[in-house]
């Protein structure tokens, strides 16, 4: 049962979400999440990363193997088998950029409006298309003449419009290629360094911490990178 491979009660669901180095530098991610009887397993990846890296970059299908194959997440799909396979393109624009989701006899919900949250950490797209998908079906059960104004104005009361013009600037700042290769290498030195014992292990962590940090992140593009992301 899933219940007891994942811990849990009974009608409560999980959900994993993994950063590491299965992405093979790609920037993006890999996600698990339990359904009722089966579970939805897969990897976000930035498609201009991908068709950057050439055609001897990594593949996205062999990206979501290596992350199935990572002993966290094989142990949880262990004895499962594939029912289903799909790929999703997710657009991501600034809030300035949307286009306008309604026009007459036409309502855009979800991320085919755009409604896409990327905090960095997590990216947010179902609540958004849920809630704006509620509202397009209020709009359109009433006059349909009114329905495009009616939707709009709907969004612009509702959290989904708040929170994206909330994150208008995160997406210049996402694009960093540093969040997604030096700081985390930087992260991963740090600790290595703080938690190695024995005769190669360095006693007082003070120095060996501040060490790594002037090196990899109290610099001049560390500082610049610290100032873009203020305004976050």
């Amino acid at each position: 049962r899933l219940e007891d491979r994942f811990g849990l009660e009974p009608g409560q669901g999980a959900a994993r979400l993994a950063l590491g180095d299965f992405t093979r530098g790609v920037p993006g991610g890999g996600f698990l999440y339990t359904n009722r009887d089966s579970v939805s397993v897969g990897v976000v990846l930035r498609l201009d990363a991908l068709a950057t890296a050439g055609p001897h970059g990594p593949e996205s299908h062999a990206l979501l193997d290596a992350f199935r194959a990572v002993p966290e997440i094989a142990r949880l799909l262990a004895g499962g088998e594939t029912t289903e396979y799909s790929a999703h393109l997710v657009p991501e624009r600034s809030f300035d950029d949307l286009p306008p989701p309604a026009e007459p006899g036409l309502l855009v919900a979800g991320d085919a409006a755009g409604f896409v949250v990327n905090h960095g950490f997590t990216v947010r797209g179902m609540d958004l298309a849920l809630a704006s998908g509620v509202l397009a079906g209020r709009a359109a059960a009433g006059d349909p003449a009114r329905a495009p104004a009616a939707y709009e104005a709907a969004l612009a009361a509702s959290f989904v419009m708040r929170d994206l013009r909330a994150a208008r600037r995160s997406q210049a700042f996402l694009a960093r290629e540093r969040l997604y290769g030096h700081y985390p290498r930087v992260v991963c030195e740090l600790f290595e360094e703080l938690f190695r014992f024995g005769p190669d292990g360095k006693g007082a962590i003070g120095k060996p911490a501040w060490k790594m940090l002037r090196k990899g992140a109290l610099n001049w593009r560390g500082l610049r990178d610290l100032w873009a992301a203020r305004k976050l």
